[in-house]
Formats: C-alpha cells, structure tokens, sequence
C-alpha cells in the first residue's frame, strides 16, 4: 500500500480524483473492480464488503499511517489518505463513486 504515490498527481478540487487516490493508496492489498455495473472489492483476493473495508482502513491502514508518521502530519499521501477516509460516512460515499471513476478510466 501506499507505493509511489505521488499526492500531486491529485486534483482534490474534483471528487472522483478521490476515488484514484482511495483506490492507488490501497493497491494491490485492496482491488476495485467494476463487475456487471456493481463494485466488488477484493482484500488480497477476497471478495469483502464495504463494512469489512471501513474496518480494514479504520484498524490495519491507521496503524500502518501511525507507524509511518506518528503524530506529525507532513503533506504525504499517509497524511493525506487519514484526512479524506477517517470516517465511515466518508468511505462509503467514495466508494459509492468509484463504480463511476471504474467505469470511465483509461486502462493500461
């Protein structure tokens, strides 16, 4: 998670620029697919629901954000990943979105 993230490749003035940002940080323990028109996300290849995602980001990713960065809060994708998905309202929003930023993103 988190590798070469690069938060300038970022425009957070746009909400689905959130939903690239969610879905890079959590790369490649957590996959976003779009799947007949539905999300379907994967946590290391298994198929989880979004309660199970807001646990795994709430738990395992802040300690990981912790572990990294303590209580100072530079302008790094850690920090910045803690500010836009700190809370389960927020989470579930993005990831409602998502199905829109899968659905129309160029793959490589």
């Amino acid at each position: 998670m988190f590798n070469s993230i690069e938060v300038n490749n970022y425009d957070f003035h746009f909400e689905l620029h959130y939903c690239g940002f969610l879905i890079d940080c959590l790369f490649p323990e957590v996959i976003f697919d779009l799947e007949d028109d539905e999300i379907v996300i994967k946590l290391n290849g298994r198929i989880i629901d979004i309660d199970e995602l807001i646990y795994f980001i709430n738990f395992n990713v802040s300690h990981l954000i912790y572990s990294v960065v303590g209580t100072n809060c530079v302008k790094n994708s850690y920090c910045y990943f803690r500010y836009f998905f700190n809370t389960s309202d927020k989470i579930r929003h993005f990831v409602n979105i998502t199905k829109i930023y899968l659905k129309y993103v160029p793959t490589i």
